[in-house]
């Protein structure tokens, strides 16, 4: 099983045009937080009502690609509902 998630993990890379529309068809995920971390890449984290999320970071061909995802999470965030 962990074997078969890091295979997925690796291989769902899309445009960043596309990430977005990419993450809500695919798991139902919204775009929550977008960011750039210490070495320059794009960050983007998505989550879904049934609290799923996901990190995509980008690669060095330029496109967004799944590095972390989880099936349970609580924002906590004051005053934000999603």
């Amino acid at each position: 099983m962990i074997l078969l998630a890091a295979i997925t993990i690796m291989t769902f890379c899309v445009s960043l045009d596309n990430a977005a529309e990419a993450m809500r068809a695919k798991y139902s995920e919204q775009l929550i937080w977008s960011g750039t971390i210490a070495t320059g890449k794009k960050t983007q984290l998505y989550h879904a009502k049934d609290g799923s999320w996901s990190l995509l970071i980008e690669n060095p061909q330029g496109k967004l690609c799944l590095v972390a995802f989880g099936v349970r999470s609580e924002l906590k965030i004051p005053g934000i509902k999603i």
